[in-house]
């Protein structure tokens, strides 16, 4: 079976206690990215705070994404192109704050 993609959460998936990522991981997903696969960042983190992560595994040259604040936002790595983003109205914000 061919993968075209590779999902990965990142705390405590892809990074370990100490919030990196092992040599042996990267290497792997280094050598995915050379075949074609694509790597994909998905967390509830804010974006601003995977871009060190997408960074490191250099996402960017391999025109990968991240999906931050639990899928509510989806970059290009490559162009910084923001391809989703879904927010609250203020209608709403303003409901769920009266209950």
């Amino acid at each position: 079976m061919t993968y075209k993609m590779i999902v990965l959460d990142l705390d405590d998936t892809l990074l370990r206690d100490d919030h990196t990522i092992s040599p042996r991981t990267k290497e792997a997903l280094m050598t995915a990215q050379e075949q074609g696969v694509k790597v994909v960042l998905a967390s509830g983190r804010p974006t601003f705070a995977m871009r060190a992560i997408a960074k490191e595994l250099h996402l960017e040259k391999y025109g990968s994404f991240i999906l931050s604040f639990n899928g509510a936002k989806i970059i290009n790595c490559k162009t910084d192109e923001e391809l989703f983003s879904s927010t609250l109205s203020p209608e709403i914000v303003h409901q769920f704050i009266r209950y």
